[in-house]
Parts: C-alpha cells; structure tokens; sequence
C-alpha cells in the first residue's frame, strides 16, 4: 500500500529521499507545529492558521490533487484543473490543521523511517495521549526538485489518506463529475469550521 505511485512531474522530479533527512525534517516541523498549538495565550484560530501556513509550505499539494483526481486530471481542462487543485489543497490544509490542533499540546515522537517505492521515505511518528491510546501516523515524504523535502501522503492506522480520498472521489466524479466533486469539496470546506477532530466525517461516500 506504501507503494503507490505519486505523479512526477517536473516538480518532483529528484534523487531518492534520504531517510535521515526526512526524519529531521518531520521532527522540525512536526516540533514547530506542537509549540504553536500548544501556545494557551493566543486563540486557537490564530494557532490554526499558523500551522496552515507551515503546511502550505510543506504538503506538495499539487501532487497530491492530481493523484487523488486519478483519471478525471486528464479529461479536465486547465481552468478545471487550476480551480480543483485550489480548493482541493484548501480542504487538505484545513483538514490537517484542524486535525493536528486536537493534539497541540502532547508529547510528538518520531519512532522510525522506511523506504517508500523508489524514491520516497516514510516518517513513523506517535503522538502520546493523557488517558488515552497513542496517535500513530506515517509521513511520506518526497525530495522535489528544488532540493526541498515535501509531504506527499498520511497513512493513520494502516490507511492512506490519499488513496481513500482517490476511492471516494472516484465514486462521487462516477456518479456526477469533476462539478459534483467540487460542490462536494466545496460543502465539507463548509462545514471545516465546525470539525470534530476527526478525519472519518470527512467521507465523501
């Protein structure tokens, strides 16, 4: 399942991810987005966008878009494809923030790496809870052009976020297109505002 290919474009187009490095990079910014968050003197949706920002920065959320649109990237046009990867790449920011702002505050660990296909690692991470069992998540990570290292997936519990996404999306674009999979997109940024913490209400089945 780690083995999934991730489009690679010129973007992403660089030598394999060292494992070391990508550790270091998650340990920083996985450090950087628990201090802010943790930060009891400033409200929490200041805190949120902070760590937004940090993600931007750190998702390559193109990538992301375009393995999760699967074969519906090729049938859209450029237009189509810019306005999906905008809100696309919104909903996986607020997603993540919103997410990462139920453990501010806990204890992040980082608990080993692996290779992931050819050219990408993964990042094993814990997030310890008071009264409750570990968060356990795998970051993969991916060395783009630039030389800069990129989040290109999550997997929590075994399961990739893109490949269910990719699943899901794939149902919804079946049954009403590249515009139905936007109204969905668009509805769930909606409704962001109120999450619960958890990623399974985000479903689009």
């Amino acid at each position: 399942m780690l083995a999934f290919s991730i489009p690679t474009g010129s973007v992403l187009a660089a030598d394999a991810t060292d494992q070391k490095d990508a550790k270091a990079f998650l340990q920083d910014l996985g450090d950087k987005a628990i201090t802010v968050l943790a930060d009891d003197g400033r409200d929490i949706e200041e805190r949120e966008k902070e760590v937004q920002d940090m993600l931007r920065q750190n998702l390559e959320l193109v990538a992301m878009s375009r393995f999760v649109l699967g074969s519906g990237w090729r049938k859209a046009s450029k237009d189509e494809q810019a306005e999906y990867v905008e809100t696309f790449s919104e909903f996986v920011v607020r997603t993540y923030s919103k997410r990462l702002s139920a453990y501010g505050g806990q204890t992040f660990e980082i608990t080993g790496t692996s290779a992931a296909g050819k050219r990408d690692a993964i990042v094993f991470t814990r997030i310890d809870q008071d009264g409750a069992p570990p968060i356990q998540a795998g970051w993969r990570v991916k060395t783009v052009r630039s030389g800069d290292l990129k989040i290109v997936d999550v997997v929590v519990e075994g399961v990739s976020m893109l490949q269910t996404q990719r699943s899901e999306f794939e149902s919804v674009t079946r049954r009403s297109g590249l515009n139905g999979l936007m109204d969905a997109l668009r509805k769930k940024l909606d409704k962001l505002s109120a999450f619960d913490g958890t990623l399974r209400n985000l479903h689009f089945g």
